[in-house]
């Protein structure tokens, strides 16, 4: 009976042993599961964050290109900015000429009235030539200055809208 009994603890021991196995063995299979499932959820994981690269990386390059059209309108912009700059100091110096123009033709006119009222004085003849003279001076004058006039008028016209 001692070899049943040495059996028997030997065979209890046996069954302990695989039960205790079979709880491991059940043990490592939910930790499997459990690794399945977390590799599960970051396989999903790296898709999303991969959806998420992929996104602003579309972003990005949708705003370098805004930033390229900004680059490229602002270019534009400073074209024109330096073409009115350019239009408006050219009309400047020709205003500053037209107006030595003007002048000169005041003191011209001045100067041909003394001289007018000189002659005058001594010729009468030459006073109604010269009046005559200085009458077409005057309509050549005015037509000068209307022709400046509309010269002027027209730059103007033709300047580039502001933006």
């Amino acid at each position: 009976m001692t070899d049943n009994n040495g059996n028997n603890a030997e065979i209890q021991e046996l069954r302990e042993l695989i039960v205790s196995m079979a709880r491991l063995q059940a043990n490592s299979q939910q930790t499997l599961n459990n690794l399945a499932n977390r590799i599960d959820n970051l396989a999903e994981k790296q898709v999303n964050t991969q959806d998420q690269i992929d996104n602003l990386a579309l972003r990005q390059a949708n705003s370098q290109d805004q930033i390229d059209n900004l680059a490229l309108r602002q270019a534009n912009t400073q074209d024109q900015l330096d073409m009115l700059v350019s239009t408006a100091n050219s009309i400047f110096a020709r205003n500053a000429i037209l107006n030595d123009v003007v002048l000169e033709l005041q003191e011209s006119t001045e100067r041909h009235q003394r001289i007018f009222e000189t002659h005058l004085q001594n010729y009468e003849i030459y006073r109604i030539e010269t009046r005559e003279n200085l009458d077409e001076q005057h309509r050549t004058t005015n037509a000068a200055l209307q022709s400046l006039e509309a010269i002027l008028m027209q730059l103007i016209r033709n300047l580039p809208p502001n933006n």
